[in-house]
């Protein structure tokens, strides 16, 4: 009886012992994902900012704001984008689509051609970064995608004119 008492004792111990290291592991593997999240979003928040600033994409947002959808301009600006984003789409694992939407949240050019003209507001589900947004920690809002049941995320940020005028959004 006392052989069974040491035994019982020991396999506690060790039960203890693997509940600890099992802990432990999933503690150092849940806080390496998270981590990993966070660089992501940050290097997705990158993307935005630079896209956001570039001298063809402000123009282009311009172009579309200030034009009817039948002109030239409209149309040149608008395939301009669509091929621009699909070049960073591709080069962009985890991306899904890259879209410039109207003040009005309606999308004017995008990397999928099946969106455009179709709304897509900044709402409850947009994790949205202000142009003049200090640098803050973020928490992204996940939703599921109707289409295939995966958690997603959609992140947005405006483009404002030489007058700091909203002329879109970049999502």
């Amino acid at each position: 009886s006392i052989v069974g008492l040491i035994t019982l004792i020991n396999y506690f111990r060790v039960k203890k012992g693997i509940e600890r290291n099992v802990y432990n592991n999933l503690h150092i593997s849940a806080n390496l994902k998270e981590s990993n999240l966070e660089n992501w979003i940050e290097s997705i928040k990158q993307q935005l900012v630079t896209l956001r600033i570039m001298d063809h994409v402000q123009t282009y947002a311009q172009v579309l704001n200030a034009n009817s959808s039948g002109s030239p301009a409209y149309q040149q600006a608008q395939d301009a984008l669509k091929m621009n984003f699909i070049m960073i789409q591709k080069l962009s694992p985890g991306i899904r689509a890259i879209s410039l939407l109207s003040p009005s949240g309606i999308v004017v050019a995008s990397s999928d051609p099946s969106t455009i003209g179709y709304y897509q507001g900044i709402g409850n589900q947009t994790t949205y970064f202000r142009t003049n947004q200090p640098d803050i920690n973020v928490v992204p809002t996940f939703y599921k995608n109707n289409e295939n049941d995966l958690l997603q995320m959609t992140f947005a940020t405006d483009i404002l004119g030489p007058n700091n005028e909203r002329v879109g959004y970049l999502t």
